[in-house]
């Protein structure tokens, strides 16, 4: 009898789900098990490191297994099919020839999903608030041109800037300032899903960067991604908590989406936090306010309205 060679499962333990969701939580659960075993005597931009490598490791480990299973399935099925086995010396499965497999594929998701279930996740990230040691870079040949994009950002020669600080990150792609500032020029450029890129790569490296953190909900917002738009400033404000800014943004991208109650809710946390630190920005915030009060006067629901004041302990005159 000819020997018959058949490609068995990578992880065939690993049971496959049709959902996305599904997905970030297998991920999710191996990432953090990973995660559990990082030495928390690590410095900050080590323990970050570790994390990343466990969330892409683990992408990548579920969409071989993935891949792995399609071919088992189709070897399977041609072997089925075929009439004489015992004559068989070789085997063909027709069908897809390249997987791609990448590994920041949902990161974002998956990086969400751990902050609220992975205990392990919270510890490592939230002992210290230490600038990262990443936010300038050593390479004199990198800092030249990013010294020379932000000259032609001052000028406003945002094609030229774009330029330089690309290159500047080619020589160091960790260089978390250079990154953050080519983000801010695709803005002004109105590229805003390269601005997007450009933030997320920052914050894979270091992810309590708050200009990254800051930006990537508003190049959300300019794409109408209310969504993810919403993700991000939840994801700002798990790392500031103190910061108005996420609770305004969360209750502008709110009031986009109709979705007043918490629009409501997030600008009174914004606004103490404003009226704490006697900033100037509270004016904003009452400007929002109003837009609210409109809406629910609107829908003739100001009964909620005023019910959430009192709620929140907030005192307003009609």
């Amino acid at each position: 009898m000819k020997k018959i060679v058949v490609l068995s499962a990578l992880m065939s333990s690993i049971a496959f789900s049709q959902t996305k969701e599904d997905k970030i939580v297998d991920v999710g659960i191996k990432a953090c098990e990973c995660i559990s075993e990082i030495s928390l005597d690590l410095n900050k931009e080590e323990k970050s490191k570790e994390i990343e490598t466990c969330i892409t490791s683990s992408n990548m480990t579920y969409q071989l297994a993935a891949i792995s299973n399609e071919i088992e399935e189709k070897t399977i099925d041609t072997l089925e099919k075929s009439k004489n086995i015992t004559k068989i010396d070789s085997l063909q499965v027709k069908g897809k020839t390249n997987f791609n497999v990448g590994l920041y594929d949902d990161y974002e998701d998956i990086l969400d999903y751990l902050f609220d279930t992975c205990s392990d996740m919270k510890t490592i990230y939230f002992t210290d608030n230490e600038e990262s040691k990443y936010s300038m870079s050593k390479n004199k040949k990198a800092l030249k041109f990013y010294n020379q994009a932000n000259d032609a950002y001052q000028n406003q020669d945002y094609k030229k800037a774009v330029s330089l600080y690309k290159k500047a990150i080619e020589i160091d792609d960790r260089f978390l300032f250079a990154l953050d500032n080519l983000g801010i020029t695709y803005r002004r450029l109105g590229q805003f899903e390269k601005a997007v890129e450009s933030y997320k790569k920052s914050l894979r490296i270091y992810p309590k960067g708050k200009m990254p953190l800051m930006n990537l909900p508003v190049a959300y917002q300019h794409l109408e991604d209310y969504d993810n738009a919403i993700k991000a400033y939840k994801r700002y404000k798990r790392f500031y908590k103190d910061d108005p800014e996420p609770f305004y943004g969360l209750s502008r991208v709110y009031l986009v989406k109709n979705e007043l109650d918490l629009a409501f809710k997030n600008i009174i946390q914004a606004y103490m936090l404003y009226q704490e630190m006697n900033s100037p920005y509270i004016k904003d915030a009452e400007a929002v306010m109003g837009e609210i009060y409109q809406a629910y006067k609107k829908e003739d629901n100001l009964d909620r309205f005023f019910t959430i004041a009192k709620e929140n302990n907030l005192n307003i005159k009609e």
